[in-house]
């Protein structure tokens, strides 16, 4: 039986979905966002896309580089993120064949 979920854990996954879509828009606009812009531009919830960003960072998908005298920070693909993201894609392609 499979374990159940708490609130704001991931599964078992390394890569989901939303990671994807995430990685995605960073590639695709090749600009840096900030998490309420991409929240707001993928109509993602707030905690979800958090979480998820998070996740990308600590695995080197994706930089979060803090803005010098502000409470913000702006969100990057990584060399890696991009690497890993065409591999997926490639993936996928044979796969829906």
């Amino acid at each position: 039986m499979a374990k159940k979920r708490g609130h704001g854990e991931r599964g078992s996954s390394i890569i989901t979905e939303i990671d994807m879509v995430l990685l995605k828009e960073l590639y695709r606009t090749n600009k840096e966002y900030s998490v309420l812009e991409l929240k707001e531009k993928l109509n993602l919830a707030n905690l979800s896309t958090r979480r998820h960003l998070n996740w990308l960072v600590q695995i080197g998908l994706v930089s979060r580089t803090k803005i010098p005298k502000t409470n913000r920070a702006v969100l990057k693909i990584t060399q890696d993120g991009e690497e890993v993201l065409m591999l997926l894609e490639r993936i996928l392609k044979k796969v829906r064949k």
